[in-house]
């Protein structure tokens, strides 16, 4: 039995020497900066991915984050991505959409605490606004963009996500994220890069 308890005390000893040392800490400030992948914007051309040597390639997004650690668990911030889109295919002429995004998103996020000093894992919600920049062109001049219409997604957009900053230097680490939402938000399904503490 005072085996037993001793051990738990060691536990708990442990336990209260490793609270000291989270990697989420009240009033620190959080910066991120990575790239994203799988944006889905070329599911807005499926009408014309069928067309004679239809071509999608796009770039981003780049992603910009803060976050502001108003308590041990609840952190608040911006994200701000850049992503730009290219499709070419041809019909009766050759034709070209560029599109670019420039997307804000306002987030909320709880953070775990786990026995852990240099791994940070949360989830939290999203909300955003995007602005749109398009272009089109075609080889025939007599051909318009109202003969290839385009569907944009809404401005506006919502997003779940989860990740985690693993930090072995005390201000410096790296993050990953999953994200679930509207395409509309311009953040990737998936992120990652590096992130500052001070």
């Amino acid at each position: 039995m005072k085996k037993i308890l001793l051990s738990l005390a060691i536990i708990l000893v442990i336990q209260q020497a490793n609270a000291q040392l989270f990697v989420f800490e009240r009033n620190r400030n959080y910066v991120q900066a990575g790239y994203g992948f799988g944006l889905g914007y070329d599911m807005i051309l499926d009408d014309y991915d069928a067309e004679s040597g239809y071509d999608f390639s796009s770039f981003g997004p780049v992603v910009v984050g803060y976050e502001r650690a108003l308590t041990k668990r609840i952190g608040v911030g911006l994200n701000v991505s850049y992503a730009a889109c290219n499709a070419q295919w041809s019909d009766s002429s050759d034709i070209e959409y560029k599109w670019s995004n420039l997307a804000v998103m306002a987030r909320g996020a709880y953070h775990f605490h786990v026995c852990n000093p240099v791994f940070d894992p949360y989830i939290g919600l999203g909300l955003g606004y995007v602005s749109y920049s398009s272009s089109f062109t075609s080889s025939d001049p007599d051909v318009s963009e109202d003969a290839y219409p385009v569907s944009f997604p809404s401005a506006f957009g919502w997003q779940i996500f989860s990740g985690a900053r693993y930090m072995p230097f005390k201000n410096f680490g790296i993050y990953a994220e999953l994200c679930y939402g509207t395409v509309s938000t311009g953040i990737s399904f998936a992120n990652c890069g590096l992130t500052y503490k001070f």
